[in-house]
């Protein structure tokens, strides 16, 4: 008796830096489905904000290289470069409202899920490996640890 049986796909991965890939990223989103799509520096921004998550291969060829290395993943950007970037502060400011759970704020998985979802973002394109690395060296937002969970908290007057 043979079984038959359906593997779902939950994302789609890409590598190129060809803008002509645009309509076929959009048509996999409007399945359903992430787009993980890895290019060089030079690709267009549209095909860069089409992606669920575009990640530069310089950074991620970098990230390898430091794992041999221990060398820092991409250029990093001070905080004050950080927060100067209004679309990332905007874009954090909007996460942390929008997955805010408790007083302690929002988890810190939660917010990269948010991320995730609305727009292209790799915290490794900012220098930084993990997301958290890349908000405590904004200094804006108040991080708490509980138990397990990493929380940020907006304290600034909106």
């Amino acid at each position: 008796m043979d079984l038959l049986y359906t593997r779902k796909l939950d994302a789609f991965a890409i590598v190129s830096s060809d803008c002509d890939f645009t309509p076929l990223v959009m048509r996999i989103l409007t399945n359903g489905l992430q787009v993980y799509v890895f290019g060089e520096k030079k690709t267009p921004s549209p095909f860069v904000r089409a992606c669920s998550t575009f990640s530069y291969i310089e950074s991620v060829e970098q990230s390898e290289k430091s794992k041999v290395q221990k060398a820092e993943v991409a250029k990093r950007r001070t905080g004050k470069e950080l927060k100067q970037d209004t679309k990332l502060i905007s874009l954090l400011k909007s996460a942390i409202k929008t997955t805010k759970e408790c007083d302690k704020g929002a988890k810190l998985s939660a917010i990269g899920n948010y991320i995730g979802k609305q727009k292209s973002f790799n915290s490794r394109n900012y220098g930084y490996a993990k997301l958290s690395g890349l908000i405590e060296a904004i200094d804006l937002f108040e991080i708490s640890r509980h138990q397990k969970c990493i929380y940020v908290k907006d304290v600034r007057k909106s």
